[in-house]
């Protein structure tokens, strides 16, 4: 914020739209929506009063991903059409495939689920090709969550362990609590216990790093926990298992969400 001041006292508008554009990455983690897109959009007008094609793709795609855990779909389709089509036109790689990544979870959303696997095997193959560590888990996570919402739940969990692995490495803490809620998600039909403890992690890890969770992905969550819920004899055998796993220090909680071999065995 200090920087968006002092680019607005020199009248630096390139500073002002960056330090705009930094500002609503942070609030959109901690899940101030309205306020993230606000900021989204005044960069995105400030790039293109400037002329700035390329970084106002950018911009573009960054007030899409706002949108899309908004639930605002369609202005979020458009304006992944547009930041695609300017990277693109720049020949910027590693733009073009970070928009194809964001496509292919809209895509996902609205349950077009052939789409979304090729754009984000493209955008995969791409990461690979630029040694992009978190794009690569980013993308294997979009895979993982893809293939768990095909009923795919073996692949889903090894592409899943796989992410997380990733980010664990790069100490990307939100999105080691997304990674978490999702395999346990794809635990939740065969080994509801062990879903139970990763999801009850994942909620404390994410208020120890005030990482909200997305509009947009709350109701596909509860429709996972309350399967996984029903297999319990009753909801108090439920919030034991989900206690004992927030009772876990994240190392553990690590250990036991990425055993394969684990099966529905209780944590220690």
């Amino acid at each position: 914020m200090k920087r968006a001041w002092r680019s607005q006292e020199i009248g630096d508008q390139e500073g002002i739209a960056a330090a705009l554009g930094g500002l609503g990455v942070v609030l959109s983690v901690h899940g101030d929506y309205p306020a993230a897109r606000s900021l989204h959009e005044q960069s995105l007008a400030i790039r293109l009063q400037l002329g700035d094609r390329l970084r106002a793709a950018v911009c573009m795609n960054n007030v899409g991903c706002v949108a899309v855990s908004q639930g605002d779909l369609s202005a979020a389709s458009a304006l992944f059409e547009d930041s695609l089509a300017i990277r693109r036109e720049f020949g910027d790689r590693r733009g073009s495939a970070v928009t194809l990544h964001n496509q292919a979870r809209l895509r996902r959303i609205q349950g077009d689920h052939a789409v979304a696997k090729a754009l984000n095997e493209e955008a995969l193959t791409i990461f690979r090709e630029l040694g992009d560590s978190r794009a690569v888990a980013s993308s294997l996570n979009n895979l993982g969550v893809a293939a768990c919402d095909r009923r795919d739940f073996p692949r889903g969990r090894a592409l899943l362990r796989e992410s997380l692995s990733i980010f664990l490495k790069l100490g990307e803490r939100w999105a080691v609590a997304e990674c978490l809620e999702e395999l346990a998600s794809a635990l939740a039909l065969d080994q509801p216990y062990r879903a139970a403890s990763i999801w009850g992690a994942a909620e404390r890890l994410r208020e120890a790093i005030d990482a909200p969770r997305k509009p947009i992905e709350q109701a596909r969550y509860d429709d996972y926990v309350a399967v996984a819920r029903a297999t319990f004899s009753d909801d108090a055998a439920f919030e034991l298992a989900w206690r004992k796993g927030s009772a876990m220090d994240l190392k553990e909680v690590l250990r036991y969400a990425l055993d394969e071999q684990a099966g529905g065995a209780k944590p220690s």
